[in-house]
């Protein structure tokens, strides 16, 4: 193009020296060779411009074909806005995280003069150490419980989250058998709790399984990532409504022979607390708000609350809609929250960082009644490396 349109100016300007210095007066003006040509070669030019633009279009175009499916779903996940988020500049992580898991169950029952009362129980905590490596917004790893070996066959739990741009995704297993112990009662005439704590409690069996998934609205202003997988930066503080849907299955076994004597004698223990047992599934939708506060420069503070009402079905129930049982129904439904704190620093390339994750579970049948609490707390530090491509700097190392 550059070539032809050289030549063509070339020939403008032979053809007007050659026309010398003879100059027409103006009502004799005729068209010259320059006159006609340079349209033609405005023409040519333009032409050209717009085939140069549709061939880089088209070249986008196929760049974008050529991105499988699964790179154009990750960078839909992590579309940010740069004023709030700065994004992961690095393709993995390894992290040493230390995990603390506790547990417990307060058991209440009441007599038919309403008084009441509790038995809190909970199993050994556990203290984990272990490495973990993340590759984007996916963290695996394993930690080993460092506390009580000895009781290893008697707890099993397991827990997974996933936190990306516009969804996070939660998953618990807790299983627990004849591991528990009182941590307080209260309601028992003549009793208190340091005559019965850290008394074993072998009749206590339990189960947990739940599935949380959430939608995050300001998903290009508030980072999830930011405060519990370390994947991107959060610079300015914003915050973000939630929506989800949970399932959670809970089993649990409780036999009250095996309470101190203290607790049994004297027909001391009510009766809500005989032939304790359950096995049941609950359906939820969830709604809340987090917030991420960023005092400092790569110091961030952030906080959540997730309550969820849910509709809870005994094994081998169904749901009815039936007017005869509209009071059955109500009696089912039940709040359920999960709640996430989190403090931590990150300069992009180092973090380190503590955060809190508790899920609470609530049910209750007559005069008896449960609340559980699952907490996780979670100490790390880390590395993030290999600069992704296009955050590279030419010439530079991509490490």
């Amino acid at each position: 193009m550059k070539l032809r349109l050289t030549l063509l100016l070339l020939f403008c300007s032979v053809a007007l020296a050659g026309q010398g210095t003879d100059v027409a007066q103006p009502d004799t003006l005729q068209p010259t060779v320059a006159d006609t040509l340079m349209p033609l070669a405005a023409d040519t030019l333009a032409a050209d411009t717009l085939a140069a633009d549709t061939l880089a279009a088209d070249t986008v175009a196929s760049a974008l074909k050529r991105k499988g499916f699964f790179a154009r779903l990750i960078e839909t996940f992590d579309a940010t806005d740069p004023a709030y988020i700065e994004p992961n500049y690095f393709n993995y992580a390894a992290m040493l995280q230390n995990t603390n898991f506790y547990q417990s169950y307060n058991l209440r029952a009441q007599n038919d003069n309403g008084d009441v009362q509790r038995i809190s129980l909970s199993p050994a905590a556990t203290f984990r150490v272990g490495p973990y490596f993340g590759w984007r917004w996916l963290f695996l790893g394993y930690t080993f419980d460092v506390s009580r070996p000895q009781r290893a066959g008697q707890a099993v739990q397991f827990n997974v989250s996933l936190y990306s741009a516009r969804l996070g995704v939660d998953m618990v297993y807790v299983k627990n058998k004849s591991n528990f112990s009182i941590t307080s009662v209260r309601g028992f005439e003549g009793v208190h709790s340091w005559q019965v704590k850290d008394a074993d409690v072998s009749g206590m069996s339990t189960y947990n399984l739940s599935l949380n998934l959430y939608y995050v609205f300001n998903h290009r202003r508030f980072s999830y990532p930011a405060a519990y997988s370390q994947s991107t930066v959060q610079r300015r503080s914003a915050g973000s409504f939630l929506l989800g849907l949970r399932y959670d299955q809970t089993r649990c076994a409780f036999d009250y022979t095996t309470l101190p004597d203290l607790l049994t004698e004297d027909d001391r223990l009510f009766e809500g607390f005989k032939g304790i047992s359950f096995d049941n599934r609950n359906y939820s939708v969830s709604f809340g708000y987090a917030y991420n506060w960023v005092p400092l420069r790569n110091v961030l503070v952030s906080a959540s609350v997730m309550p969820s009402l849910g509709y809870r079905l005994q094994k081998g129930e169904r749901f009815e809609l039936d007017r005869h049982r509209v009071w059955t129904n109500v009696k089912n439904l039940n709040i359920d929250f999960v709640n996430r704190a989190a403090v931590v620093w990150n300069t992009g390339r180092l973090f380190a960082g503590a955060s809190v994750v508790n899920y609470l579970y609530n049910y209750r049948s007559g005069k008896f009644g449960v609340t559980n609490a699952l907490t996780y707390f979670n100490v790390y530090v880390g590395v993030n490396f290999q600069r992704r491509k296009e955050y590279r700097t030419p010439g530079k190392s991509k490490w």
